[in-house]
């Protein structure tokens, strides 16, 4: 069992407020675990724009941060597609005057097939895993498969084997096709930290999570508190 990074503690007690974790902070603490996340850059202030934007390659993609926004969508809280500097300068401007705004979390564009990653603490069952088809998808085949916490990586790819959609994991329309090995052991190593933090942490939703033959990426994280 992996010991939770120093900071993971911290992110926690400051977070209980809210009832959930910044989306920027659940991805420090998913990266403490060896599981990718898209890279990002949290800008707090206006004049910091230029100087950390040059870390990430366009296009990349803007959310608001604001812990009193966890649906981020419903208030157009999320762009994509940006391709310039002058147009975070713009968005950082319109995400502003949001409620509870901290700043903006600026990431890169990834592709692939998009899958599912989550958990939830269970009444009966204690932690479990979940893996599926990701995207909108899951909320209309509810392609998914659920496994007890901690678990292999060899349980893990059977989950992904189990789905409906697994064809797509072969190569779809262009896409190339998915290391499973790969997803698997990234499965893994989620499950260990959904098992250690199981007293804090209720729930946690990774998606999309993007995967091709030579990564898997989370591009999205929400981390609901007990």
């Amino acid at each position: 069992m992996k010991q939770a990074a120093p900071r993971i503690p911290d992110i926690i007690r400051k977070s209980k407020p809210f009832g959930w974790i910044l989306e920027t902070e659940a991805k420090t603490i998913l990266q403490s675990y060896a599981i990718p996340t898209t890279r990002f850059v949290w800008i707090r202030e206006r004049k910091h724009i230029a100087e950390q934007m040059a870390a990430l390659a366009y296009p990349v993609v803007c959310k608001v941060v604001s812990p009193r926004i966890l649906h981020k969508t419903e208030v157009n809280g999320v762009v994509v597609g940006i391709s310039d500097e002058k147009a975070v300068y713009e968005v950082f401007d319109r995400f502003a005057g949001m409620d509870g705004f901290q700043g903006i979390l600026a990431e890169e564009k990834v592709d692939g097939t998009e899958l599912i990653v989550g958990s939830k603490n269970d009444a009966q069952f204690g932690p479990v895993v979940l893996v599926g088809m990701g995207g909108v998808s899951v909320e209309v085949y509810q392609d998914i498969a659920i496994r007890l916490a901690p678990l292999p990586a060899a349980a893990a790819l059977d989950a992904l084997k189990s789905l409906k959609g697994a064809e797509l994991f072969k190569g779809f329309r262009g896409q190339p096709a998915v290391n499973l090995e790969q997803v698997a052991a990234v499965i893994e190593r989620f499950s260990h930290l959904v098992y250690d933090l199981r007293e804090d942490i209720d729930s946690i939703d990774c998606n999309p999570v993007f995967a091709g033959a030579d990564h898997v990426t989370v591009a999205d994280a929400r981390m609901l508190l007990s």
